[in-house]
């Protein structure tokens, strides 16, 4: 941000908490989480499940000291965070994590642009569009009156007009 507000950088792309206070913003898009679950009949979870219920399954995190899009998943649907979780792994990779969902390991939380690009898609199961939880908006950032310059403009107009990078499809 220091070099942007220097003008030493011509573009930024932020989440919404870290945008400067100087400078032309443009949404990019909005990522949003998702519960994934194996498709078995051990996990039989549904829309109307306590936190205590969901709590139980055994759950794969993104890393085990406090996996971000699990709690932030929790606190958007429950209110709360688990006061204990039945963590059966901890792995630091999303495409990991959805391998171990599909093998029948246990349910997780994923950003949907990850599992919508995935090859297991197809191979787990969410609860629908109903209960994913917003991570953020991302802003492409520029200077002010910067797309006088051609290569300037020539960026802005290409970066957005591109799909949300952040969608499902």
């Amino acid at each position: 941000v220091r070099e942007f507000e220097a003008y030493r950088l011509d573009f930024l792309i932020l989440p919404e908490e870290h945008l400067p206070k100087a400078g032309e913003k443009v949404l990019l898009g909005e990522e949003k989480s998702t519960l994934v679950f194996p498709d078995n009949d051990k996990f039989q979870l549904d829309r109307e499940m306590t936190l205590e219920e969901f709590s139980s399954y055994p759950t794969i995190l993104f890393e085990e000291h406090g996996d971000h899009l699990y709690m932030k998943w929790c606190r958007e649907l429950y209110g709360r965070t688990p006061k204990s979780i039945n963590v059966r792994y901890a792995i630091n990779s999303h495409g990991n994590m959805l391998q171990a969902v599909m093998n029948g390991l246990g349910v997780a939380v994923i950003p949907k642009h990850v599992l919508g690009r995935s090859y297991y898609k197809d191979k787990v199961r969410t609860l629908a569009n109903q209960k994913d939880v917003s991570n953020g908006r991302f802003y492409l950032v520029y200077h002010h009156n910067s797309t006088e310059l051609l290569r300037i403009k020539t960026t802005l107009d290409e970066l957005t007009s591109q799909v949300n990078p952040f969608s499902d499809r």
